[in-house]
């Protein structure tokens, strides 16, 4: 995680915060997990310019292990799933309730995968219908609201798999703050 100064001015700090984490792993994921020059730059790029926008600064930050996932099929949302498409010229959210939720979920992720450059064997992910804490939220963002799922997600697959989703997020707009996992 990245510490920040003087978040009281956001709307939600914490998004903002889970979306420079994701940034990190996004690029860092981009190359494959083991481009070690890309990822040595942008550390360095956060210790000569820890400054950010609206007043804040990164105050601290650490690089954490990937988990072994091996066993682990369940994973909730620590921030919200937010699914979209466009549809005639006009953004369409996707709920967790929606028929087509789940294969836009792994459509959206074979997507990231091949952009990573990352060949795993198939996989199943879908939100649990089990889930009994499962909801929606609107969470704005540049004064657009989003309708995302806070919802549990079953991954059956291997633990490459299982990783890559716990470093890059689930979803659209991972980038900033949406669909990490837990």
């Amino acid at each position: 995680p990245i510490l920040f100064q003087n978040t009281s001015n956001l709307e939600d700090p914490l998004i903002f915060k889970k979306a420079m984490v994701h940034l990190m792993l996004e690029v860092y994921a981009s190359k494959n997990n083991y481009d070690k020059e890309l990822f040595k730059k942008l550390i360095s790029g956060i210790i000569e310019s820890p400054d950010l926008r609206w007043g804040m600064k990164v105050q601290d930050f650490f690089v954490q292990p990937q988990p072994d996932f091996s066993y682990q099929n369940e994973y909730f949302a620590a921030s919200p799933i937010f699914i979209k498409r466009t549809i005639d010229k006009r953004q369409k959210h996707y709920l967790y309730s929606d028929k087509e939720a789940n294969d836009l979920l792994k459509e959206t992720l074979i997507h990231k995968l091949k952009i990573a450059g990352i060949k795993v064997n198939d996989f199943c992910i879908r939100f649990n219908e089990n889930d009994k804490d499962a909801r929606t939220s609107k969470v704005a963002y540049n004064g657009i609201g989003n309708k995302a799922n806070i919802c549990s997600v079953l991954i059956e697959g291997d633990n490459t798999l299982k990783q890559f989703a716990w470093n890059v997020g689930l979803g659209n707009s991972t980038g900033i703050g949406f669909g990490a996992i837990q």
